[in-house]
C-alpha cells in the first residue's frame, strides 16, 4: 500500500478525524452493550458475582457527561463549524468512553479531544479508570492517566508526535514531562489510531477499518505491518 503522492490538506485530516472517531464510537457502544447483556445475565444468575452495569461503573468513578453514539452528531456539526474538535472534561459533549478492556465491567477508559483545523495541532488524552470493588481499597476505583499529542515546536525536546504520563494528585511522584515517548505518527489521524492500537491491538484495527465507506485507510500506514 502506498501513501497518496498529494499531502492532504488540513480539511481531509480534520474531516477523517471526525470519521474514525464516530467509527470508535459506535464500535464502542455495541461493545459495551453486548458485554452488559453478558455479564448482566450471569449476575443474574448468580448474586454474588460481583459483576456491575456500565451505568453502575461510571457512578463509581464520577459524575461526568458520557459522549454517545447519538450526541455524535452535534458534536460533527459543531465541530465543522467552529474549526475544533473538542470534548472531554468540562465539555458539553462530555468524554468518549472506549470499548471494555479484555471483556471487563471493572476498567473504564475515557478519551478526551482538543484538534484545530488550521494547524491540525492536537491532544488525545486517555483516563483509564480501574474499579477497586470486592478489593480491599480506601479508594472506589485507581487510575491512570495519558496523553497523545502533536509536536510542541517551541520546545525541542518535544518536537515530535508522542505520548506522554499525566501527573495526578493521587500518584503525584509520577514525572509529568519524561518519558516523552515517541510515536510514528505524522498526523492526527495516526496518532488517533496508534492510540486505538496501544489499547485494542492490530486485529480490531483491521476489522474496524475493512470496508467501512468514506474512510481514508492509508493512515494505517503508519502503524505496524501486522495492522495493515
Amino acid at each position: 500500500m502506498s501513501r497518496k503522492s498529494k499531502t492532504p490538506s488540513n480539511s481531509h485530516h480534520f474531516d477523517q478525524l471526525l470519521l474514525y472517531l464516530e467509527l470508535f464510537q459506535r464500535y464502542s457502544d455495541r461493545e459495551w452493550t453486548a458485554l452488559d447483556e453478558s455479564l448482566l445475565q450471569r449476575r443474574a444468575a448468580d448474586r454474588r458475582s460481583g459483576v456491575i452495569s456500565r451505568n453502575e461503573l461510571v457512578e463509581t468513578i464520577g459524575s461526568f457527561n458520557i459522549l454517545t453514539s447519538a450526541s455524535f452528531e452535534s458534536l460533527r456539526k459543531r465541530s465543522r463549524t467552529s474549526g475544533e474538535v473538542v470534548f472531554g472534561e468540562g465539555n458539553s459533549f462530555g468524554y468518549m468512553m472506549l470499548p471494555p478492556y479484555n471483556d471487563s465491567l471493572k476498567s473504564a477508559i475515557l478519551l478526551s479531544s482538543e484538534c484545530f483545523k488550521i494547524t491540525m495541532e492536537y491532544r488525545f488524552a486517555v483516563d483509564v479508570y480501574i474499579s477497586t470493588a470486592g478489593v480491599a481499597d480506601d479508594y472506589p476505583y485507581r487510575r491512570a492517566s495519558y496523553r497523545f499529542e502533536s509536536p510542541h515546536h517551541e520546545s525541542s525536546s518535544h518536537d515530535y508526535h508522542h505520548m506522554q504520563f499525566t501527573s495526578l494528585e493521587e500518584v503525584n511522584w509520577l514525572l509529568d514531562g519524561i518519558p516523552c515517548v515517541p510515536t510514528n505518527a505524522g498526523d492526527a489521524v495516526a496518532q488517533l489510531l496508534i492510540l486505538f492500537l496501544s489499547f485494542y491491538g492490530a486485529q480490531n484495527i483491521r476489522k474496524l477499518v475493512t470496508g467501512t465507506q468514506g474512510l481514508d485507510t492509508t493512515y494505517i500506514e503508519f502503524l505496524p505491518p501486522s495492522c495493515q
